[in-house]
């Protein structure tokens, strides 16, 4: 994923070629620039992708929203959105392999310590097993991981 100044540098270009890409990059960069800002470091890819998630997030509640209230209303300009937004999302690791990862790290864990309390250590110890066997924390879901986690605890 690029940095965020070459972002903001790409913004510049294509804000008159690409007014679409140019929307979704805007709205990226100003709520990774606030997550940064309220945690007073430099914006981080982790903001990056976090601002990314939120915004296809924010998206998606509003199609349900307005399908809620009404089936005739044309939600095509979110559908836009969400597609333009989703270009910057990283490579994320599949549904089926999530599981199987989080499998492994529960046959692997003592039987006391698999109880629904213990989801945030299994968590971090989860996204410490990834990184050492060189997997990218970013290339997960952790809300979606840690989701499957508490369904696999008792």
């Amino acid at each position: 994923m690029k940095e965020y100044k070459e972002f903001l540098a790409e913004k510049t270009h294509i804000r008159l070629t690409d007014p679409d890409r140019y929307l979704a990059l805007t709205m990226i960069l100003d709520r990774a620039s606030k997550l940064a800002k309220a945690e007073q470091v430099e914006v981080t890819e982790d903001h990056l992708i976090q601002a990314v998630r939120s915004e296809i997030a924010a998206n998606k509640k509003a199609i349900e929203d307005i399908k809620g209230v009404s089936l005739d209303k044309d939600v095509s300009e979110y559908e836009s959105k969400i597609k333009n937004l989703e270009v910057f999302m990283p490579a994320q690791m599949s549904e089926v392999m999530l599981k199987d990862l989080l499998s492994s790290l529960i046959e692997v864990t003592p039987e006391d310590m698999r109880v629904k309390k213990n989801t945030k250590t299994l968590m971090v110890l989860f996204l410490k097993t990834l990184m050492d066997k060189g997997i990218l924390e970013s290339s997960i879901d952790q809300k979606l991981a840690a989701r499957f986690l508490s369904q696999m605890l008792k």
